[in-house]
């Protein structure tokens, strides 16, 4: 029986190892739903009131295993009703996002020493996502628009250069770590975990992710490489 269920976005550009719906970043198989109807557009949006979470909620009753996931840190937006008892078995516990791990983290660094990595920081700072992160003060990183990773993302496009995407990460997230004292990087797009390890080659710190989150429940699930 797997032990982890992710809930995917409708999405088909590539996943590469070290994303939290690519098989490849397990141990063992996890069983990985695809939501019809859950378009990137929709979930990462000023206004994600206005999507149906029904997709969401049908999956979750139907699931059974220890722990279930979602693809996408902007998910955190359904955390408190798609944790509800209601939805979830008696066994089951469910996380949308490595942003729930930001609390615990600021009890350990003051904001400014940590940075939040986004797919969107514009969206992840509007006034419907703002509530969690707290009074976070702490620096935010989104994604150029422009680049080779938001774009292949927001486009679904069914090609990813890695080398590129990384390349234009690294590049983007030296100034933040040049202009501030960070002990730590919070990777809110779980797409970004695929770059932990260029990442490291320029950061020491702390680095969390939602495939940290699942190791820390369940030992042995997640690959060492991608932790």
């Amino acid at each position: 029986m797997a032990k982890l269920r992710i809930l995917q976005l409708d999405t088909g550009f590539p996943r590469p190892a070290g994303d939290i719906a690519s098989a490849d970043s397990y141990l063992q198989p996890p069983i990985i739903e695809i939501i019809p109807q859950a378009f990137v557009r929709d979930i990462v949006s000023i206004r994600p009131d206005n999507y149906d979470i029904s997709g969401f909620t049908d999956a979750l009753q139907r699931s059974t295993e220890p722990l279930i996931i979602t693809s996408c840190g902007f998910m955190i937006y359904w955390q408190d009703m798609l944790a509800d008892s209601t939805y979830l078995s008696a066994q089951s516990q469910f996380f949308s996002s490595s942003l729930i791990a930001l609390p615990e983290l600021r009890m350990r660094y003051d904001d400014n020493q940590i940075l939040v990595v986004s797919f969107d920081a514009q969206v992840l700072n509007s006034a419907l996502y703002r509530p969690y992160l707290g009074s976070f003060q702490g620096p935010v990183m989104g994604l150029d628009t422009d680049s080779h990773l938001y774009q292949t993302i927001r486009q679904n496009s069914p090609q990813l250069d890695v080398e590129l995407a990384t390349r234009q990460v690294i590049d983007q997230m030296v100034p933040f770590l040049q202009e501030n004292d960070i002990h730590a990087i919070l990777l809110e797009c779980t797409n970004l975990s695929v770059y932990k390890p260029a990442i490291r080659k320029i950061f020491s710190g702390e680095i969390i992710d939602l495939l940290q989150i699942v190791e820390s429940h369940i030992t042995g699930l997640v690959k060492p490489a991608y932790l």
